[in-house]
């Protein structure tokens, strides 16, 4: 659902139905990150979604990380991409 929402450009509808969710899992955080990342010029939300996750004690797969790698080159921010390697 989330990537559908992001492909049709509606990936604030999807944060809201994420929003909704009691739980969060590793499957929807890597979803509403990839929306971000898919809906073009929202990476920076996507990596400070990604931020959010670690600090929820959700551990990323490689799904996670490639979305955020992608956002992270798309933001050509070194702050952002020191970060993020250090993650890895």
């Amino acid at each position: 659902m989330y990537a559908k929402c992001a492909v049709d450009g509606s990936v604030d509808d999807a944060r809201k139905v994420f929003d909704l969710m009691v739980d969060h899992n590793v499957v929807s955080w890597t979803a509403i990150i990839t929306g971000y990342v898919q809906s073009g010029g929202r990476d920076k939300e996507a990596v400070e979604l990604f931020c959010e996750m670690i600090e929820g004690h959700v551990s990323p797969n490689h799904f996670t990380f490639s979305s955020v790698l992608k956002a992270c080159a798309n933001l050509s921010d070194p702050v952002w991409e020191s970060k993020f390697t250090r993650m890895l």
